[in-house]
């Protein structure tokens, strides 16, 4: 939090969003937020896809960890290597840019009948 309000003038009031997590709440923390124009904002009860790091590390828990009974933790750092480059690949990225936009346009209709006057 202090390098990020470092690249900024004081006068620009920055808004930090964070879990609910106790320890990001600490009096030190609200103290420090309150003396140099930093708001707090909490993300909502139940909103852990809102969090990016929560939806990456999500991810790894249900396709790496879970169920899993590695013999070390070499064989861990591998699974989870594997993750990583399945995610990062380029056909593995068209199909999350496929789905996205069909949840878009899934969205997009269903707004658009909602809107519709009823006759």
């Amino acid at each position: 939090m202090k390098l990020i309000r470092l690249a900024y003038p004081k006068q620009i009031r920055l808004y930090w969003i964070q879990d609910g997590l106790s320890s990001h709440w600490t009096p030190a923390i609200r103290a420090y937020a309150d003396g140099n124009n930093i708001e707090l904002v909490p993300t909502p009860t139940y909103a852990s896809y809102l969090n990016r790091i929560e939806s990456t590390f999500g991810a790894i828990d249900e396709f790496v960890c879970k169920n899993a009974d590695y013999l070390d933790w070499d064989a861990f750092g591998h699974a989870l290597a594997d993750h990583v480059r399945y995610r990062n690949s380029p056909a593995e990225r068209e199909r999350r840019k496929i789905e996205a936009a069909r949840r878009r346009q899934r969205r997009a209709a269903k707004t658009t009948t909602q809107l519709k006057p009823a006759a």
